[in-house]
């Protein structure tokens, strides 16, 4: 719909205003026709009339999309209406429900209050630049800002696809601010040994548990999730992913692979069944996926911490079989399929640690090299 105006130019108290009229949507989403006024320029040799301020006019006006002919109303609506009415409902519907929920959070929690009064169509780059610059200094790590100016970045993304807005998306020229941000916390990955360790403090189920995780390297959703019908052939079939009563598809597709048992956890496993066949293998007193996070805070963590063991979350257990796997010599590919990893990238970026024994042997190699080459027979001299 095109909406020409040329606006009323006035002055006032020494400066040129022009007025003009202007919808917006409200919170209640009916839209509503107001005038406004928006200083131009100061009375001065270089704005002397009307006509010299004209450009200013069209300048604004063209910022404003007043006259545009692919106009839209929705672009009048701030971030805050916007997000609640269309993205969040959205991304409900595409994401899992960990991921959305967390989107959700972010926004409400980190963003809203930073720029949700702000309309989609004056939105700029230096407002997302300051919003991600007022983000750093609440010493948020750069990974966690990454996050923000990406959920930032959808929802303008879903402006455009909609409609809303025009042109390029404003946060992408956005960076993060690495300097004031701290940097990442290393991650961990438990050895045999702190496995070891931990299996002989715990009673059961956490012993049963814990024991699941480190020797499958099974995600906490899927753990969570997990049935006793899903176990046969001697692997368990990982067929749902549970989040806070949510039951969804696994991860991605390699996720469903088929995860092999190792006799010790069959053993485990087999007691801890007694005698069932069917049901979650890990469940509450009301048959609901155990809270595995209420589970470690409440009784696993206190337990190591009396015996002088650190916990570094259930994830830790992934990454070292995965670490051990790689110490052991057993090629990339190999695992990347234990850990039904759809990237083989995220395998060796994420997840195969290097530990101080396996670079010590590496700089043991290095050193053995270096000193062949400059041996005395070597044709190497040493300036």
């Amino acid at each position: 719909m095109t909406r020409t105006q040329t606006g009323y130019i006035y002055k006032n108290k020494g400066s040129w205003y022009v007025r003009f009229y202007q919808d917006e949507v409200q919170p209640s989403g009916e839209v509503r026709r107001r005038q406004r006024a928006v200083r131009l320029a100061p009375i001065c040799p270089d704005y002397r009339s009307k006509k010299s301020v004209e450009p200013l006019r069209d300048e604004l006006f063209a910022k404003l999309k007043l006259n545009s002919p692919r106009y839209n109303i929705a672009s009048t609506m701030t971030l805050t209406q916007f997000a609640h009415s269309h993205y969040l409902p959205r991304i409900e519907t595409q994401l899992r429900p960990s991921v959305s929920s967390t989107h959700t959070y972010n926004w409400r929690k980190q963003v809203e209050p930073l720029c949700g009064h702000i309309r989609l169509r004056d939105f700029r780059t230096c407002d997302g630049q300051r919003v991600l610059d007022e983000l750093a200094k609440r010493s948020l790590r750069s990974n966690t800002l990454r996050r923000l100016k990406s959920l930032l970045s959808g929802i303008f993304s879903e402006a455009i696809r909609q409609g809303a807005l025009d042109g390029t998306n404003p946060m992408r020229e956005v960076r993060i601010p690495t300097n004031q941000a701290p940097a990442p916390i290393p991650t961990h990955a438990y050895s045999l040994e702190d496995i070891r360790r931990m299996l002989f403090v715990l009673g059961e189920p956490e012993r049963t548990i814990l024991a699941t995780f480190a020797f499958t390297g099974m995600r906490k959703g899927e753990v969570a999730a997990l049935r006793w019908e899903h176990w046969h052939d001697g692997a368990l079939w990982i067929e749902q992913s549970a989040w806070r009563g949510h039951f969804t598809e696994p991860k991605s597709p390699k996720s469903k692979a088929p995860v092999r048992i190792i006799a010790p956890l069959a053993e485990m496993l087999e007691a801890h069944r007694n005698g069932k066949t069917k049901g979650l293998v890990f469940s509450s007193s009301l048959g609901t996926p155990l809270s595995l996070d209420n589970l470690a805070r409440r009784v696993i963590r206190p337990r190591l911490e009396k015996a002088n063991i650190a916990w570094h979350g259930w994830h830790a257990f992934r990454r070292g079989l995965a670490t051990r796997l790689k110490q052991d010599g057993v090629d990339d590919k190999s695992i990347q399929a234990v850990l039904r990893h759809a990237s083989y990238s995220v395998t060796l970026n994420s997840y195969v640690l290097a530990v101080p024994a396996s670079v010590e042997k590496a700089m043991e190699r290095y050193e053995q090299q270096v000193c062949t080459m400059y041996a005395p027979d070597s044709k190497v001299r040493v300036v």
